[in-house]
């Protein structure tokens, strides 16, 4: 259950993730986590490998992905070309179970760009592969999540918005910039949502 999951992700955070990450960034991930996602009132645990955030696993994928496709199109041996489809699937699954949408995005945008650019690909080809994404994207939590974007007054919209409007603000104020890591003790707090990294103002978070 919920109670087994949260032990997993923990016990994740403290013996994989410092290997990969290190103990500092482990320890920050942990304390200002982005692992889970609520999606239709369910918490859901989001894919993330050994990266401390699933946003980064989801751009190595996404970075990733063009040149698995350009492998799989231009295999002289079909079962190679077969080999590279799995890896394209796993690819293009673990990207949708970060439930990162920069990485939808940059499927989407990817997607359309490749799809252009490879003018031998077949219409029929790209119409079971539109298909099937909009089925996933119907009867899946993705979907609700793509969704999510575009509601303002979604939680981690509500955050970036008022960074945004502190980092423009500090921006006037400080055009040359404030040095790396004191943003949060240069923004006026009043400005900074709780909850976030930002908000963690001990002198001990920009060592």
């Amino acid at each position: 259950g919920m109670a087994s999951g949260a032990m997993s992700v923990a016990a994740w955070r403290d013996a994989i993730l410092p290997v990969f990450a290190g103990a500092r960034t482990a320890e920050t991930a942990g304390q200002f986590s982005s692992w889970y996602v609520n999606i239709g009132g369910a918490t859901i645990v989001r894919a993330l490998g050994v990266f401390p955030d699933p946003h980064t696993l989801g751009a190595v994928l996404v970075l990733t992905l063009p040149f698995a496709v350009f492998a799989s199109r231009h295999a002289a041996d079909p079962r190679v070309r077969r080999r590279w489809l799995v890896g394209i699937t796993a690819i293009v699954v673990a990207a949708l179970l970060t439930f990162s949408r920069s990485a939808y995005l940059g499927l989407m945008v990817g997607g359309a760009v490749m799809a252009i650019a490879e003018r031998r690909m077949r219409r029929p080809v790209l119409f079971v592969v539109a298909l099937l994404i909009a089925g996933i994207i119907a009867i899946t939590p993705v979907g609700a999540r793509l969704a999510d974007t575009f509601r303002l007054g979604e939680g981690s919209n509500v955050a970036r918005s008022a960074l945004w409007r502190a980092g423009f603000a500090l921006a006037l104020t400080h055009p040359f910039g404030v040095g790396i890591g004191n943003a949060p003790l240069a923004a006026p707090p009043q400005d900074l949502p709780a909850g976030t990294a930002l908000t963690d103002r001990t002198p001990a978070s920009f060592h």
